[in-house]
């Protein structure tokens, strides 16, 4: 169970979690909320995940 958070609600979402995942650490926002095992609030941030793979096809020259 969790959610998608948008802005302007990603600063809030971080500050839910006692330890934000890696990237919502190094970013200071979280976009993913969702709950451990034991009910506790886990946040991370993925906007990066989906941009890095698209960075790479937009830098390979297109096939035509």
């Amino acid at each position: 169970r969790g959610m998608n958070i948008t802005v302007p609600l990603k600063s809030e979402a971080w500050a839910l979690a006692p330890t934000p995942g890696p990237r919502a650490a190094a970013t200071g926002v979280a976009n993913t909320l969702w709950f451990d095992a034991g009910g506790g609030i886990m946040v991370d941030n993925t906007d990066g995940v989906g941009l890095g793979p698209w960075k790479i096809i937009r830098a390979s020259p297109l096939q035509v």
